[in-house]
């Protein structure tokens, strides 16, 4: 009897402890690689100091945003950056000119919490925004044919060099950044705390 109640009373809260702990450690883990990242923090990277999980501190213009000109009804010729949206998280994606004097770029992932600082930008009501972002890992294919069209270049091994295909810069909040580090011990005590509970059972 008190072997089947130990067996039920394990599969609902000793998993339920390993799953926060591994959890909580993973998070820790992460935490720590972004506070070592923090320090090395620069405004500019060149294509060889680029490594996922670095931070880059930088101010953007909308020049800086890879697009076109095209003429409005008036004649006036306007400035365009092109623009894809993620149908999932509704992040604007651009093609961001992040070293100017190498000519190299990256995707820039903007979250949707960023995006009416963006539009003012475009739009020319400031003249600069100023962004703390995180290279990631680039998961989806770049839009060659946009990319070819406003650069003038119909080759991808051409573009490719000068395009990063490996990571995207993502833009993120310094604070939730730090807070990585907390969450993961809040999580590996909720864990610690379940493991200690069937210690404790098993002793009874």
């Amino acid at each position: 009897m008190y072997k089947n109640k130990y067996v039920i009373w394990i599969s609902k809260i000793t998993y339920i402890g390993i799953i926060f702990s591994i959890i909580g450690f993973i998070f820790i883990a992460q935490g720590i690689l972004n506070s070592y990242n923090s320090t090395k923090v620069m405004s500019i990277y060149q294509e060889k100091d680029i490594h996922q999980g670095r931070y880059i501190d930088c101010d953007i213009s909308k020049e800086q945003l890879l697009g076109r000109f095209y003429t409005e009804m008036n004649g006036k010729k306007v400035y365009s950056p092109i623009t894809g949206t993620d149908v999932i998280t509704n992040a604007q994606k651009y093609v961001f000119l992040e070293d100017i004097e190498n000519m190299y770029y990256v995707t820039l992932d903007v979250p949707k919490k960023y995006t009416e600082e963006f539009k003012e930008l475009i739009a020319g009501d400031v003249s600069e925004i100023h962004i703390l972002g995180k290279f990631k890992r680039l998961k989806d294919e770049l839009c060659y044919d946009e990319i070819m069209s406003c650069l003038g270049i119909n080759n991808r091994d051409e573009i490719n060099e000068i395009v990063s295909t490996k990571y995207v810069i993502q833009i993120v909040d310094q604070e939730m950044e730090r807070k990585v580090y907390y969450k993961g011990g809040v999580l590996l005590i909720i864990g610690i705390l379940c493991l200690s509970k069937c210690l404790e059972r098993k002793e009874s």
